[in-house]
């Protein structure tokens, strides 16, 4: 992984799984709404473009190099287009 670009990559190939122990990341290139069901708790790190993740009945908009932990249900929303860094704790 050493000298990655991850955006990209990413915008290429439409996602990267990346090889960290313990924890399952990946990036994430968004062109339209993804729900994401369950309760694993999950940091987004916003790299490129904007989302608005949408959880319970709060929302938050994340901007490049903004983060956000969730630990429930949710629904990503990218403004236009994003690329996403998804971490989910294995547990």
């Amino acid at each position: 992984m050493k000298g990655t670009h991850l955006v990209r990559v990413t915008k290429s190939q439409g996602g990267l799984p990346l090889p960290l122990r313990g924890v399952n990341a990946e990036t994430l290139h968004l062109t339209e709404p993804l729900e994401v069901a369950g309760d694993t708790e999950t940091l987004y790190l916003c790299l490129d473009g904007e989302i608005v993740l949408d959880y319970a009945l709060e929302f938050v908009h994340l901007r490049p190099l903004e983060t956000f932990t969730v630990a429930q249900a949710h629904k990503l929303s990218p403004v236009a287009s994003a690329i996403v860094l998804r971490i989910k704790l294995e547990g």
